[in-house]
């Protein structure tokens, strides 16, 4: 599985991140700064509001790693295998 989002990034323009299997490459700058946040949430949850939720090596999973990247990026184009969350049961409350 692989997807790549190109998005704008305070203060650094636009920039590139690709995920392929549970590793990221691209921009520098994007990929340190999700590698570091992933690390910083070890042990917590991570995940769409209503889950499925990662707890531990959010980056070794394709819809956990884009809610990261999604964290830094504005104006983004995501190619190839995008993550979606699950759709909710029929009459479930977001």
């Amino acid at each position: 599985m692989k997807w790549t989002v190109v998005g704008t990034m305070a203060k650094h323009g636009r920039v590139r991140i690709t995920w392929q299997d549970g590793k990221l490459s691209g921009d520098a700058v994007i990929v340190s700064v999700v590698q570091m946040l992933a690390q910083d949430l070890e042990g917590e949850l991570v995940g769409p509001e209503c889950g499925p939720y990662t707890k531990t090596k959010h980056l070794s999973n394709s819809l956990s790693a884009a809610i990261l990247v999604g964290r830094f990026l504005e104006d983004c184009v995501i190619e190839g295998d995008v993550p979606e969350p699950p759709e909710l049961p029929e009459g479930a409350i977001a």
